[in-house]
């Protein structure tokens, strides 16, 4: 028994290894690296390194699946029995576990591969984007940016063979501002480069900083009537309340509002679609595959306020028959693959209406520009309540700062209440999945304080 790094060739060990033990087995590794930055005010605080290695085998035993996960280095033989023993404690599996055999349709597209790095040109901008003179609205700027890159292989017993290395880039900026009280702001730009991330920011960052100023100024009391605008960092964050409840295992489990809803059954106001694409050009990641080797692509989930289709991974495919959307992706220590999307977009077919230049300019306006903290949040029921920061608009114009409001009520009602959108799009990430959305414009949600 020979203990072996895990190298180019680590995959095809341990499929051998099954093999020679009468298994079927699939194999999925990760290499990660990931340079991390830190620029407050201009100057770099710290950078740093950091890498890791990952592998997981999944077995097939007498109609049942096993799972093994190691990280650093592996002895396929110890790895592939800790598969088996997991898969003989478990009930045998009630839909077929074949794993994909090798067919054109499963060869890995290709794809650019992106340039990670922090180069100095775009340190030397990073410094120049953070740098506050210049910038009185913003007192104090800290900027940390991190760039991922991944590797990722697969093979199984049927002959696949599949890997791609992508990656993306990711920058907060941290905004504090300091009047008649503090206003502070947290936003985040995800991109395919660091380069992209800066120059986002670099365009981005003056709109903030005023806008964390006007936040600074005295709270001014909640009253009257005002349209709600939610900014892209809170639209985001409501969306991914809605995603688990689009994928077949939670409509399996009886777990999604959609269940009861038939093709084609309105589920949302005419104006909204929500789509699941990894190829998007608005997506930070471009995968060409999902962890189980299926080719990524458009997967429109809701069109036009109408049910079209949920998201589907190996499993539920083979059980009910369907075709698989490429939504089987692993978690950050390599768990077996479960539900999620890749990109979920929120697209909003109505112009965009800015809260500077919104149309009812005789009507007050409150832009929930933040959360802070999701206090109450139910994926199944789809209820939310959560503390909240903003700004109250008067003839388009900044009036007040708002803090200390609360904002609640249900994601799955808000889908039928949405009735615009700013054109600021806006990503977030959420246990593993990327999401997207503008600005949206809603009367379903109650405002308390």
């Amino acid at each position: 028994m020979t203990t072996i790094d895990i190298g180019l060739d680590m995959e095809e060990r341990l499929c051998l290894s099954a093999s020679l033990a009468g298994l079927e087995c699939q194999v999925w590794s990760l290499r990660r690296t990931a340079t991390e930055v830190v620029c407050r005010n201009g100057r770099m605080e710290r950078q740093g390194t950091s890498s890791y290695r990952l592998v997981s085998a999944g077995v097939a035993v007498d109609g049942r699946e096993g799972f093994a996960t190691a990280c650093g280095t592996v002895d396929p033989d110890t790895l592939v029995a800790a598969a088996t023993a997991t898969a003989l404690v478990l009930p045998p599996s009630t839909h077929q576990l074949a794993l994909p055999s090798p067919s054109p349709s499963i060869r890995t597209p290709t794809i650019p591969a992106p340039d990670l790095s922090w180069s100095k040109p775009v340190m030397d901008r990073l410094r120049t984007v953070g740098n506050v003179v210049g910038k009185p609205s913003a007192e104090d700027i800290e900027l940390r940016g991190m760039a991922e890159r991944r590797s990722v292989r697969m093979c199984n017993t049927a002959g696949l063979q599949a890997g791609y290395i992508s990656g993306w880039a990711h920058l907060n900026a941290r905004i504090t501002c300091r009047g008649d009280s503090v206003g502070h702001l947290s936003h985040d730009f995800y991109a395919r480069t660091p380069g992209q991330v800066v120059d986002a920011a670099a365009e981005e960052l003056p709109r903030l900083s005023e806008l964390a100023r006007v936040m600074s100024g005295r709270p001014a009391p909640l009253a009257g009537e005002y349209d709600v605008l939610l900014d892209g960092r809170v639209a985001t964050r409501l969306l991914s309340l809605a995603g688990p409840a689009l994928g077949r295992d939670a409509v399996a489990q009886g777990r999604s509002r959609f269940a009861e809803a038939a093709a084609n059954v309105p589920v949302a106001v005419p104006l909204l679609s929500l789509v699941d694409d990894s190829r998007d050009e608005r997506c930070p990641y471009p995968a060409p595959i999902d962890d189980e080797g299926t080719a990524t692509r458009r997967t429109v989930l809701i069109a036009d306020g109408l049910l079209r289709s949920y998201l589907t991974d190996r499993r539920h495919a083979s059980r009910h028959r369907l075709t698989r959307t490429a939504s089987g992706w692993r978690g950050p220590d390599g768990e077996m693959p479960s539900i999620r999307p890749g990109c979920l977009i929120a697209e909003v077919a109505q112009p965009a209406h800015t809260v500077e230049g919104h149309l009812l300019r005789n009507r007050r306006v409150l832009r929930v520009v933040q959360p802070n903290g999701m206090h109450i949040s139910n994926d199944v029921t789809g209820e939310f309540s959560f503390g909240a920061s903003g700004v109250l608009y008067e003839l388009g114009v900044p009036a007040s700062s708002m803090t200390g409001f609360t904002v609640a009520g249900n994601i799955f009602t808000l889908l039928h209440d949405i009735t615009g959108q700013d054109g600021r799009f806006t990503l977030a990430r959420r246990a593993g999945a990327f999401y997207g959305s503008p600005g949206l414009w809603v009367t379903g949600v109650s405002i308390g304080t």
